[in-house]
């Protein structure tokens, strides 16, 4: 097979570090070095929006599964949910004290993963943004983190070269994956 590139999305001024498609294909998500976030219409490659407001680098950036919403993290310690119909921030969840790497939303949309510079996890309850679960048991940064599709488990992938899979409501690690020698 041979793909061919349909568009080239051009507006960060640094590096990308993380993009999403929404949950019907049709919006593309982009979080950037330069602070910024940008909504795309993946059909024509044009710019929709761009979102302001983090103070760093932005690693990470997810949608939330009704489409509507999307959740970033970045270098300011900050996980922020973003409403894209009114283009703002709507919750800034402060908790991390180190740089956010990666997050993403449970299916029902009520909870958020962050996968965190000083090695854990946090799963937060997004309406009252209140850290409800620390999971702890990497031992180097966690790059990735995703909920399986019917919300049961968390797989984490880490700097120590293993992939973790959760019971994220208990804190208990259920399993961890090795196999990945080095970067």
């Amino acid at each position: 097979c041979v793909g061919i590139c349909l568009h080239t999305l051009t507006g960060h001024q640094q590096p990308v570090s993380a993009i999403a498609f929404n949950p019907d294909g049709r919006q593309l998500v982009s979080s950037s070095f330069d602070k910024t976030i940008k909504l795309w219409d993946a059909n024509n490659g044009k710019c929709l929006k761009t979102l302001l407001g983090h103070r760093n680098r932005i690693w990470t950036v997810a949608f939330h599964p009704n489409g509507r919403k999307i959740a970033s993290g970045g270098d300011d310690n900050h996980t922020k949910i973003w409403d894209l119909k009114q283009r703002r921030c709507t919750k800034t969840i402060v908790g991390h004290t180190n740089a956010i790497l990666s997050v993403n939303l449970s299916p029902d949309g009520c909870y958020l993963a962050s996968g965190n510079e000083d090695n854990t996890i946090r799963i937060w309850q997004i309406d009252r943004a209140v850290i409800i679960q620390t999971l702890r048991e990497h031992t180097n940064r966690v790059w990735s983190v995703q909920f399986s599709p019917d919300g049961q488990l968390l797989a984490s992938g880490s700097a120590d070269y293993t992939v973790k899979l959760w019971d994220w409501t208990s804190g208990n690690c259920l399993k961890t994956l090795r196999g990945h020698q080095s970067w």
